[in-house]
């Protein structure tokens, strides 16, 4: 993985994060 812009890497963070909350309070 390597990071293309700064944005970037934060928007796929954040998608990454709220994915993983989701996940983690329905199972």
């Amino acid at each position: 993985m390597f990071p293309h812009h700064q944005n970037e890497v934060a928007q796929t963070e954040s998608c990454t994060r709220k994915e993983f909350a989701r996940y983690w309070l329905h199972s």
